[in-house]
C-alpha cells in the first residue's frame, strides 16, 4: 500500500492545528472561568411557600443548610449574609 505523502501531511498539519485551536480554547476557559468563593441554591417550597435552600463557602469549608425557611427571598439572603459574616470572626 502506497500512502501519499503529501496528502497525508497536509491532513496532519490539518489534525494538529485542529487540536492546538482546541487547546488554546481550552486554556482560555480556564482562565477566563470565575472562581466563586460560595456555592448557593435556594428554592421555593411549594407546601409551604418558604423560601429554603444552602449555601457553601470554599474558603471556610462550610455548609448552611436553611430548612427553616424565609417568607421572601429578601431575608433569606439577608440571613445568608449574616451566615457568612458570622464566620469571618
Amino acid at each position: 500500500m502506497m500512502i501519499r505523502y503529501f496528502k497525508f501531511r497536509n491532513a496532519l498539519r490539518k489534525l494538529i492545528k485542529e487540536n492546538d485551536e482546541l487547546l488554546a480554547l481550552l486554556a482560555k476557559s480556564e482562565l477566563d472561568e470565575i472562581r466563586y468563593e460560595y456555592f448557593n441554591m435556594s428554592w421555593i417550597d411549594d407546601y409551604d411557600g418558604l423560601w429554603r435552600g444552602w449555601i457553601y463557602n470554599e474558603k471556610n469549608n462550610r455548609y448552611l443548610f436553611d430548612d427553616l425557611g424565609s417568607k421572601d427571598l429578601v431575608e433569606y439572603w439577608s440571613y445568608q449574609e449574616e451566615w457568612e459574616k458570622s464566620l469571618e470572626k
